[in-house]
């Protein structure tokens, strides 16, 4: 079965107050998780597994970023 977060729950998970994650939503949503909705409730929710994802994408674009500024420096 697939856990949903709620939103302190994804707060704990990256660092952030929920404000700091809702304003985030609103003007700049790819700092976000994808979220969905589910009936029934009036927050949205997050996918324990696409955050993992998204988690993992994000560390391999900083990553990736980090060594194309190291390239740069270096010629």
């Amino acid at each position: 079965m697939t856990k949903y977060l709620d939103i302190w729950e994804l707060g704990e998970l990256l660092g952030r107050a929920p404000e700091t994650i809702r304003k985030q939503m609103r003007s700049d949503p790819r700092r976000v998780p994808p979220r969905m909705h589910i009936p029934g409730k009036k927050m949205p929710r997050w996918s324990a597994s696409e955050v993992e994802a998204w988690l993992e994408e994000q560390a391999f674009l900083y990553k990736d970023a980090e060594l194309k500024r190291y390239s740069l420096d270096e010629e």
